[in-house]
This record gives structure tokens, C-alpha cells and sequence, in this order.
């Protein structure tokens, strides 16, 4: 029955609902059995309003994004699945060197849209293969480059589906990490600062 409401208050936000889906079908390593329900995530009020349910309802849920850092148990997930990808993944250039790009965009989309512009600072993640949300969540990076050294502010919703903005130094920022390890809040959207070049 609350698969059956929540899949419903999706559909009222706007969002596209899989029933029985297979979760190797969203991991890279091909693992992972059958979930009830996968929702694909359109905004974060959508986010926000489906965890807030998950929360009052004691709905377990579990957030994908490029399933690339990922392993799913082949005995499958009695809840339902929040996928942030390419329906939440829009990009927009602020200013002369300021990007703002949702959670489901892939690394490789903003690193084309950032050498479009002529901006410079994202070389490193050029090749990784997670989507934005994931490598704010993880501090990814390569080539001597991290997230944290473009990072400027993110977006996220918490576990009661509250929203809120922190800046890059608000994050606890280290080797492959962040404060969302500890907190368990989704990354929305992130700000970067890029120069000319």
C-alpha cells in the first residue's frame, strides 16, 4: 500500500514511475535484484515531497544515480528507488564563470559544457563516470583535481525532506569525502566557480 501511494504523489509531481524494476539495469557492475518501484526524479520539491513521505510512512528508499560506484544485493530491495539522472540534470551558466547544474548530470556533460564556455578547472573530471550528485557526495576526483577545488556551494534535501544550501566549506571535504557520508542528505544541485580559459 505505500508503494502503491508513494508511486501516486510521484505521478502528481510530475514524476516518470517503473514498477518491478530489475536494479542491474541501473548499476554499472550489472548486480542487483527486483525493487517495486523506481522513481525518476524531476526536481528537487519532488525529491523533497518523496522523502518527506518515505520519513512519516517508514518507507525504506535508496537514492541512484549512474549506479558506477554502486553494488545492489541480487535478493532485491523491498522499498522503492529514487533514480536522479538525465530528467534532473539541467545546466546553467550564472555568470562569466559560475555554474549551476543539477544532480543527475553526468561529470562528462559538464565538463563539455564547461569547455563550450571557455571555462577552465574541470579538466580532471573529464572521463569519470558518475553524475554531479555523486562526485559532490564522494569528492571525486583524478589528475591531481577534486570537486572541492571548483565546488562553491550545494543544494540538498535532508532525511525529513527539508531543503537546504551549504557552501563548499560547510562540507567536511576530504579524500573521497564529504559530510553527506555522515548525514545521509541528498546532493540536488551544486554551484561551481570555473576561470576564463
Amino acid at each position: 500500500m505505500k508503494i502503491q501511494q508513494i508511486c501516486i504523489l510521484a505521478e502528481q509531481n510530475g514524476c516518470k514511475v517503473y514498477h518491478d524494476r530489475m536494479l542491474k539495469d541501473y548499476t554499472t557492475f550489472k548486480i542487483g535484484g527486483k525493487c517495486p518501484a523506481v522513481i525518476e526524479i524531476n526536481t528537487e520539491k519532488s525529491l523533497a515531497a518523496l522523502v518527506k513521505y518515505c520519513n512519516e510512512k517508514d518507507l525504506p528508499y535508496l537514492i541512484i544515480g549512474k549506479g558506477s560506484n554502486m553494488l545492489c544485493d541480487d535478493k532485491g530491495f523491498e522499498g522503492v528507488a529514487f533514480h536522479i539522472g538525465t530528467e534532473f540534470s539541467e545546466i546553467t551558466l550564472l555568470d562569466e564563470n559560475i555554474i549551476e547544474v543539477e544532480a543527475g548530470c553526468s561529470l562528462m556533460k559538464l565538463c563539455k559544457f564547461a569547455l563550450d564556455n571557455s571555462l577552465s578547472g574541470l579538466e580532471f573530471a573529464y572521463g569519470l563516470p558518475g553524475p554531479v550528485g555523486g562526485a559532490v557526495f564522494m569528492n571525486a576526483g583524478a589528475y591531481g583535481g577534486e570537486i572541492k577545488d571548483v565546488l562553491r556551494t550545494v543544494e540538498c534535501v535532508d532525511t525529513t525532506g527539508n531543503i537546504h544550501k551549504m557552501n563548499a566549506n560547510e562540507l567536511d571535504l576530504s579524500y573521497r569525502h564529504s559530510v553527506f557520508h555522515d548525514n545521509n542528505h541528498i546532493v540536488t544541485k551544486a554551484t561551481f566557480k570555473l576561470e576564463k580559459g
